[in-house]
């Protein structure tokens, strides 16, 4: 099949909604200072789309046909009821069609794919991943954020719509500013663009498809609109094909700093001005955390939150610079906000505990209300990746009562959860963590996890029962949560298989 028959035939099936919809709005920013200015038209968008695909147009590949076969007939099944099944009908409609385009035509393997395929800041919708030969795949080079049609009608002319909407709001009484979920879908991209350093990201309803580009000289700007209806190089297909590919070629990553005073190469954030918790520096002013800068450096894990190492540091006094570990959570997702509002109520509830048996939390807040961020202590090595000293499983016990004691159950105890310092054993993240009255008995079921270990822990112990907790430097692996609640059973089972894993290494 011509590259050309396979961009008119890849027309995408119109939607059949099934049930009742199901709508999830965008939350609106929550600040008048948007991180966003106006926007500009991508004018030239048609013509780089043509310069690429023209010159393949009459090119045959056997592999489209039956791409355009399957793709069409599983698209056309797919009923639409939720944004899930948007995102899901537009897999088979637009986006595997592209990635077969870029693979028969270009050579290049890739995939869009979910978010927790790398690990990035935030939840975009889709990742899009190069794969193969010398890339890693955890390297996200743009995203496309989908919303349902209903929930979103975009004009064509965003640009426009955006600033004239920015421009009302801005201007209007924070009591009458309406949420019309466009103001919101926009930040929700840029903060994704900022905050992972990409050039390119995209915005689709299904009926239609923005590709937004932050650019050096003229900020944000964006396409046209590419319409379901598209045929051909005009289509949502060729869009997709086209920037997906310019990823792979040129520089995908957009690494200016999110504050345009502060020089290129630099990705710094702030918190929102109110806190919801500072148990750094307490005793001192509530302005001190408007003048600290958020350093992200590096990404370690993403499962629900995505944890990053990083420092913060004062504009003016560095005696409060330190090296942290960031826990950051997507409240554009309402169980992820949910989840970040009881890790931080379990931290209060905690707080005596912090710095000897569970991290200090330094700081907790909103950046840009996109995300909830924890600033905690980097306290350790993870004891999924350390020789267990011999008092580790009397030590996790006690601790672990203390954590009772307070009213508080961990609701995740595994090894990964645990690190090793100079200082102790320490219980980290309290993402599944629950403040409970009556915890007497979920208290001994979760301390029964660590009792039945103790026999078959011994083994793995260092053969010098003198050995005391290690104190190696390394860099806490918090995070590392299971996002379904798991019985104690399991949780055993999994600590238990960690263990025999390092037995055999040692042998």
């Amino acid at each position: 099949m011509e590259l050309s028959t396979f961009l008119d035939t890849m027309v995408a099936p119109p939607i059949k909604i099934s049930g009742p919809r199901l709508t999830e709005n965008t939350p609106d920013p929550k600040s008048s200072k948007y991180p966003v200015g106006d926007l500009a038209e991508w004018t030239d968008i048609d013509d780089r789309i043509e310069e690429l695909l023209q010159p393949h147009l009459s090119r045959k590949f056997s592999e489209l046909k039956e791409t355009a076969a399957v793709m069409s007939r599983a698209a056309a099944r797919i009923p639409v009821g939720n944004e899930n099944q948007v995102v899901q009908k537009s897999m088979f409609a637009y986006e595997q069609p592209a990635i077969e385009v870029l693979s028969s035509v270009f050579n290049i393997e890739s995939v869009l794919t979910d978010h927790r395929s790398c690990c990035c800041i935030g939840d975009p919708d889709r990742v899009f991943i190069v794969v193969g030969q010398g890339v890693e795949n955890n390297d996200s080079r743009f995203f496309v954020e989908y919303k349902a049609p209903w929930d979103l009608d975009v004009p064509d002319n965003l640009a426009e719509a955006f600033n004239e909407e920015r421009s009302r709001k801005c201007e209007g009484p924070e009591e009458v500013r309406e949420n019309n979920g466009l103001l919101g879908a926009v930040v929700q991209i840029h903060g994704y663009m900022s905050f992972n350093n990409l050039e390119f990201g995209a915005l689709c309803t299904y009926e239609k498809l923005f590709l937004f580009q932050r650019h050096h000289r003229l900020g944000m700007r964006v396409s046209r609109a590419f319409h379901r209806s598209d045929k051909g190089l005009r289509g949502i297909i060729a869009a997709l094909t086209y920037i997906c590919h310019r990823v792979t070629q040129d520089r995908h990553s957009y690494t200016s700093s999110i504050d345009p005073a502060l020089p290129l190469g630099t990705q710094i954030l702030h918190f929102d001005p109110t806190l919801d918790f500072n148990g750094l520096f307490s005793d001192s002013s509530p302005r001190l955390w408007e003048d600290m800068e958020l350093h992200f450096s590096k990404r370690l894990t993403k499962n629900v939150a995505t944890i990053v190492k990083g420092e913060i540091r004062h504009e003016s006094n560095t005696a409060y610079n330190k090296t942290v570990i960031f826990k950051i959570y997507d409240i554009t997702v309402p169980e992820n906000l949910e989840m970040a509002r009881k890790e931080i109520s379990a931290y209060k509830k905690l707080q005596n505990l912090q710095g000897t048996d569970i991290p200090l939390l330094y700081a907790a807040g909103e950046v840009w209300g996109m995300l909830k961020v924890l600033v905690l202590e980097d306290c350790g090595e993870s004891a999924a990746n350390a020789t267990l000293p011999s008092n580790f499983c009397g030590e996790a016990e006690r601790i672990l009562k203390k954590i009772h004691q307070a009213g508080v159950l961990h609701g995740d105890v595994r090894l990964e959860n645990i690190v090793l310092s100079g200082s102790g054993i320490r219980f980290i993240d309290l993402g599944l963590s629950h403040v409970v009255p009556e915890i007497i008995k979920a208290g001994m079921e979760e301390l029964e996890s660590l009792k039945a270990l103790r026999k078959e822990m011994e083994p793995a112990y260092e053969e010098s029962d003198e050995q005391d907790v290690g104190d190696e430097d390394g860099e806490k692996m918090e995070g590392s949560e299971n996002r379904e609640e798991e019985g104690t059973g399991k949780s055993e089972a999994i600590i238990s298989e960690n263990i025999r894993k390092r037995r055999k290494v040692k042998k």
